[in-house]
């Protein structure tokens, strides 16, 4: 399926090219009967993104949320462009597939909520006023 958005569309990608982004949504089907789960897979082709989009079938089959996996950046160096990734397109999948069949659980994970917020803020304050602390250790 090509790519309606700004990115190049792609047919096909390979297991060993450079994964940039690869993400995991639910969106209405075409034809507007149910909702179906759809993996986009963004690969750096030079100095360019190209996007692959693969159905995956009904949303209602899916029991992970769904999900996003940054696996590269951009540099930017004299007005080019350069991206650059850590997995492949083969690992990006594999990395997907698990978190798809042994999903977290959120409800463990602690909210921090305002208090880094804060104590970023406050860490700031006190390296105005020459009472520098480390923000990760507070000593």
């Amino acid at each position: 399926m090509l790519s309606t958005g700004a990115l190049a569309g792609t047919l096909y990608v390979m297991d060993d090219e450079p994964c940039y982004l690869i993400y995991e949504i639910n969106r209405p089907a075409p034809d507007s009967k149910g909702v179906r789960r759809y993996r986009h897979i963004q690969v750096a082709r030079g100095d360019k993104l190209a996007e692959y989009i693969e159905d995956l079938g009904p949303a209602g089959n899916f029991k992970g949320p769904e999900q996003q996996i940054v696996c590269g950046g951009v540099d930017s160096m004299n007005g080019r462009q350069r991206y650059w990734s850590e997995h492949t397109v083969a690992e990006a999948v594999d990395m997907c597939l698990q978190s798809m069949h042994h999903p977290w659980d959120y409800a463990d994970v602690p909210h921090m909520g305002d208090k880094l917020w804060d104590a970023y803020h406050e860490a700031m304050d006190n390296k105005r006023r020459g009472n520098v602390l480390d923000f990760f250790t507070g000593s």
